[in-house]
């Protein structure tokens, strides 16, 4: 099996715009990869309601800058796919 992941298409992790290129493809190929459902609510994905794509486990703001790493956090392993309503901003604990 071939996960969405950077490393796996050669992205440039140190090109800001590769990166967002990157960010849009996985965006794209996550929400038809799980059937235009959401991540959090599994209620359909539709024009109407839009969706979001988010960091899950490592966020950017868990990657120190200046690592090189940013760019591997947007793997299909760490973004979920949901609805603007059901994302909601987490306090830190």
């Amino acid at each position: 099996m071939s996960l969405a992941d950077p490393r796996n298409y050669n992205v440039d992790l140190a090109d800001k715009g590769a990166i967002k290129e990157w960010r849009d493809a996985l965006r794209a190929f996550l929400v038809k990869k799980r059937k235009f459902l959401c991540d959090y609510c599994q209620k359909p994905i539709t024009v109407k309601t839009g969706f979001d794509a988010h960091e899950g486990i490592i966020t950017r703001a868990d990657v120190p800058k200046g690592t090189g790493w940013q760019g591997l956090i947007y793997c299909e392993l760490n973004v979920l796919i949901l609805h603007p309503a059901c994302h909601r901003e987490i306090p830190p604990s």
